[in-house]
């Protein structure tokens, strides 16, 4: 899940400054510090100005060893383009962070106060962890991980980032069908995160917890996770994890035939992914909303939408959604009667599961479901399993 937690992780170089807050010199210390840091992002800025555009001028560039770039406010740079990369470009989304971790690995042990530097380079090492995640590197993951730990660690104070560790591991067993280890760790970090008083946190490790409920087919519990999340993040005016949260209840409301409540939550996740202008989660979003329309029996309605949404969905790199939507299309058709369209919809699902190269057992089953097209057997059945076979390849990116 790429959320709000990830976002927090390349801002975290300040918590060593806790216990001293309320003394002038410990303001001072912390004025000092933001001003430092503004500075040195002004400079990340202008001197990588261009060089992260494409992998060829980031290579031309040797950010990993030209002298300029070692500075603070470069790793943290490249930590953001690294997680602005990962839906689009997952290898270089992995050179980004990989640098950024050299980078931060090279600097002086007192490039900041109080083993602050501690503090970047955890927080590059988990942004190398989540490329990992991503390309499906489990194991890399976690030993990136590993890595990222041994930095918070020395840390005067660690909680806060020791349980980013927790969920980013969680998000690790997540991806390998480890839903008991990963609901364990996500409800040990929503504990850690809720004693230092970080509500964003929290809420970002019960999602975990709910996704791992869900895979081990506890919908009940995890709609209640859910709704807390969806009503906490409202009232602190959290608009990404409560939109995520509204979505998530209208996905599980919708598969429980309770149409009407997941109509109200989907369209509260589209207003507010709207108002940020995530433009990745309204297509997301839309894509529910127009399976909605087909489970509740408006095939025309349904058709309607899905058919620009497919375009979109390909034109932002979402495969699996894409796929998904052409799937209901096809579906859609069906019911229409509009038999022989459904079978060309079917055989355009093969020559698109061969273009973006999805695995080997989608692009069975989806030639299995054309041949039954063209045999007239076609039905809703036989276009569910292939929906489950999505289900199974999309990640938790949602």
């Amino acid at each position: 899940m790429k959320s709000d937690f990830d976002d927090r992780l390349r801002d975290e170089e300040v918590w060593w400054l806790a216990r001293e807050i309320e003394t002038s010199a410990g303001q001072r210390a912390l004025d000092d510090l933001l001003a430092r840091k503004t500075a040195e992002d002004d400079y990340a800025d202008a001197v990588l100005n261009g060089v992260l555009e494409s992998e060829a001028r980031f290579a031309a560039a040797n950010v990993a060893t030209d002298e300029r770039f070692r500075t603070g406010g470069v790793v943290r740079r490249l930590c953001k383009a690294a997680y602005d990369q990962l839906d689009h470009a997952p290898l270089f989304a992995m050179t980004l962070a990989k640098t950024a971790a050299l980078i931060a690995d090279g600097l002086p042990d007192d490039y900041y106060p109080a083993r602050g530097i501690n503090e970047l380079r955890g927080t590059a090492w988990k942004h190398v962890s989540t490329a990992y995640r991503y390309m499906g590197r489990f194991q890399s993951g976690h030993e990136a991980l590993d890595r990222a730990e041994e930095a918070y660690r020395r840390l005067p104070v660690s909680i806060i980032q020791l349980a980013t560790v927790k969920l980013g591991r969680s998000g690790l067993h997540w991806e390998q069908q480890d839903y008991a280890t990963a609901r364990a760790l996500a409800q040990s970090a929503s504990r850690d995160f809720a004693q230092c008083g970080d509500v964003a946190g929290e809420l970002d490790a019960r999602e975990y917890e709910a996704l791992s409920l869900l895979r081990q087919g506890n919908a009940r519990a995890a709609r209640e996770i859910y709704r807390i999340v969806f009503e906490r993040a409202e009232a602190i005016g959290d608009a990404a994890s409560a939109g995520r949260a509204a979505k998530n209840l209208g996905v599980i409301d919708s598969e429980g035939g309770n149409f009407e409540s997941a109509s109200m939550y989907l369209f509260i996740a589209l207003r507010l992914f709207e108002s940020l202008e995530q433009q990745v989660m309204i297509l997301k979003t839309r894509k529910v909303i127009a399976r909605l329309s087909l489970d509740t029996g408006n095939p025309s309605e349904a058709l309607r939408q899905l058919e620009p949404l497919i375009d979109e969905l390909t034109r932002f790199g979402l495969a699996i959604d894409s796929a998904d939507c052409q799937l209901a299309r096809a579906e859609a058709l069906l019911l229409l009667r509009r038999h022989d369209d459904a079978s060309k919809a079917c055989k355009a699902l093969v020559a698109f599961f061969r273009e973006v190269g999805v695995l080997r057992d989608a692009l069975t089953a989806a030639s299995l479901l054309s041949e039954a097209a063209a045999q007239k057997a076609l039905t809703r059945e036989k276009i569910n399993r292939v929906r489950e076979v999505l289900r199974e390849l999309q990640i938790s990116k949602d």
